[in-house]
C-alpha cells in the first residue's frame, strides 16, 4: 500500500474517540447565525442573550469567546456541553480541507487526537 493509499484509507476508519483534545487546544470556534440560535434553544436562552455573553466578531466572522486557559467555553469537565448542536466545524473536524489535503498536518493531528491515534497501519 502506498502512503497516499494509507492516508486515505486512515481518514476512512476515524472515529472520534470524544477525547476533547481538539477541544482544548487554543484556537477559534468560527459560526454562523444559524448555529448560534440553534446552540441557544439547546441552552434555553435567548438568541440576543447567547451572542452577547459567548459571541465575538472577528472582521465579518463570528467566534466563540475564548477562556483565559484557551480551548472552547463549552468543553467542561470532559465533555462538549452543546455537543448536539456543535457548530460544524467541529462536527467536521479534523475534515477540513487543510487538514486532510495535507501528510504533515495530519502527522500533527495524531499527535494529541485520540481517534487519528487509534488507526493502525
Amino acid at each position: 500500500m502506498t502512503d497516499e493509499e494509507i492516508f486515505e484509507r486512515k481518514k476512512e476508519l476515524f472515529e472520534c474517540a470524544k477525547c476533547g483534545a481538539c477541544c482544548s487546544v487554543p484556537g477559534y470556534v468560527f459560526l454562523n447565525i444559524k448555529e448560534a440560535q440553534t446552540i441557544a434553544r439547546l441552552l434555553g436562552i435567548s438568541y440576543g442573550e447567547f451572542y452577547d455573553k459567548n459571541i465575538r466578531k472577528a472582521g465579518n466572522q463570528h467566534i466563540l469567546k475564548t477562556p483565559f486557559s484557551g480551548g472552547c467555553i463549552f468543553w467542561e469537565d470532559k465533555m462538549c456541553t452543546i455537543y448536539e448542536a456543535r457548530p460544524s466545524q467541529c462536527r467536521t473536524f479534523p475534515y477540513w480541507k487543510e487538514l486532510t489535503g495535507d501528510h504533515k498536518e495530519w502527522k500533527e493531528i495524531e499527535k494529541y487526537c485520540e481517534g487519528a491515534k487509534r488507526i493502525k497501519f
